[in-house]
């Protein structure tokens, strides 16, 4: 019962990510998605102090089960409607009053990505797309990471299809707190715009849109 109400709570927080996405709103609302639309991706996540007893530097293991990446896409320039997600989030956050103790580290398990059509589904994961079986990791790993208002600009390299680039992402904080199993959980969310041909995607440049949407939410166990 406790494993099924914790996917149930992440899995809110995963929909609530995916709507912001669709609706094109924002979690920051129009500051972020009209900025980041038009800017080199950038990620900034608000980090809420911790606890009086808790340790200078905290330190949080993504929860693959209460994270995800959404993405999106045009289709033959008519409309939005290639989107889907990748499940197999993982990876590594640090919060710390220092920018140099902050960090972040996201693996993606590209054979996760899932658009609801099994057949489209194949068709990301082969050499037109994705090719899954050559490239099976997207990472992300912070290079800087500086305070921004009510969140962090995160700067790194984004590795993709092979192709590594940097890239800044604004991750704003959904929110800190204690679940009723024991754990201290922090949880952001971010948009990214990429264009694919600059990773080597470039498969159906007439049928699938040059520039990805990317919605990132991730939420961390402080360890």
């Amino acid at each position: 019962m406790k494993t099924r109400s914790n996917r149930l709570m992440g899995l809110s927080l995963t929909l609530a990510a995916a709507l912001s996405l669709v609706l094109d709103s924002g979690v920051a609302g129009a500051e972020a998605a009209a900025g980041m639309a038009k800017k080199p991706a950038t990620a900034t996540a608000t980090i809420t102090e911790a606890p009086a007893k808790a340790a200078a530097v905290e330190s949080y293991k993504i929860d693959p089960e209460h994270s995800s990446v959404v993405f999106q896409a045009e289709h033959v320039g008519a409309g939005i409607t290639i989107g889907g997600f990748f499940r197999g989030v993982t990876g590594t956050f640090t919060v710390g009053k220092k920018p140099a103790d902050n960090a972040v580290k996201v693996e993606i398990d590209a054979e996760g990505v899932y658009t609801g059509v099994q057949k489209r589904d194949l068709h990301l994961k082969s050499p037109d797309f994705l090719n899954t079986k050559q490239f099976p990791k997207i990472t992300f790993v912070s290079t800087k990471v500086v305070n921004a208002g009510k969140g962090v600009s995160v700067t790194g390299d984004l590795t993709l299809h092979g192709v590594t680039k940097p890239v800044t992402v604004r991750l704003l904080k959904i929110g800190t707190a204690a679940d009723p199993w024991g754990n201290f959980r922090s949880g952001y969310l971010g948009e990214l715009m990429i264009k694919r041909s600059e990773y080597g995607v470039a498969g159906m440049p007439g049928g699938v849109g040059e520039k990805l949407k990317l919605t990132i939410a991730i939420e961390g166990i402080r360890q």
